[in-house]
């Protein structure tokens, strides 16, 4: 299948990966650049996603479980906590419809979180779930889940106003 990318590139890519560019750029960031929310891709293998949903990386294009927690500790480390508040996060889904809590920089995200007294589940909503493809296993996919915060308006100097 045939499907535009968001800088109009055009490019040939199987129904799964059309469906996730597709997914991806319903879901995209379409504010002023500068604005563009920080994405971070705990699934470990969706780099392109930065670029689908118009955001930035966080240092890191994505997190690569094989680095350890201590990679994600050493990148959220030069990060504002503003950052974390008004970001975008990809998730795994695991194999109970749950966000996967054992991805080692989720759990390091999470950490930072509740180091600024805010509960996931409080700041962020669920946006869309999407099927991925498991790159390098042939017929495979894992399922993500994208979050959004439920209102940057409830932020003020990248901390909940409510706390």
């Amino acid at each position: 299948m045939t499907t535009m990318f968001p800088d109009e590139e055009r490019m040939n890519v199987t129904p799964p990966v059309a469906e996730l560019v597709e997914v991806m750029k319903s879901h995209s960031y379409a504010g002023p650049e500068a604005e563009a929310p920080t994405v971070f891709d705990f699934t470990g293998q969706l780099p392109i996603a930065v670029h689908f949903l118009n955001g930035r990386a966080p240092g890191a294009p994505w997190f690569l479980d094989y680095f350890g927690p201590g990679f994600s500790r050493a990148i959220f480390a030069e990060l504002d906590n503003s950052v974390f508040v008004n970001g975008w996060v990809l998730v795994r889904q695991d194999e109970t419809g749950a966000v996967d809590q054992n991805a080692p920089h989720f759990r390091m995200f999470l950490e930072r979180l509740d180091g600024l007294g805010i509960v996931f589940e409080e700041l962020f909503e669920r946006v869309a779930i999407v099927s991925a493809p498991n790159w390098g296993r042939s017929d495979e996919t894992f399922t993500v889940k994208h979050f959004k915060p439920v209102s940057l308006d409830a932020t003020k100097n990248g901390v909940p106003s409510s706390r």
